[in-house]
């Protein structure tokens, strides 16, 4: 079940809003946008592990980000994106907030009547 024809199954959004985010992370230190390799899964059990996978990657590199790097100016052509590579981090929270939304109505045509408000 997918709520509009082309979108993404639950578990392709719950992958690649994890390894996107990591990708974010890691162009403040590497400036490369380089895709996520997103695995094969069977199961939401294999989607949980890799999900789990991908955030225990991403916290490790975002917590060896220094203050001067998100503060150096970046090499982004995007010009939403340019400036200091912080821009980054604020592009991975804009993205994850689109996602988390759009699986807040998966989850609401699967049948759940509460979902968790977060930031």
């Amino acid at each position: 079940m997918i709520p509009w024809e082309d979108a993404m199954t639950l578990g392709e959004l719950a992958l690649h809003v994890a390894g996107w985010n990591d990708v974010f992370v890691s162009m403040v230190k590497t400036e490369e946008l380089t895709p996520p390799d997103f695995p094969e899964y069977k199961t939401m059990g294999d989607v949980r592990e890799t999900v789990k996978a991908f955030t225990e990657k991403t916290k490790a590199a975002y917590e060896l980000l220094t203050d001067a790097e998100l503060e150096d100016e970046n090499n982004s052509l995007h010009p939403k994106l340019q400036g200091p590579k912080k821009r980054y981090l604020t592009a991975m929270y804009d993205h994850e907030i689109h996602h988390k939304g759009q699986l807040f109505v998966y989850a609401r045509m699967a049948g759940v009547k509460e979902v968790p408000f977060f930031r």
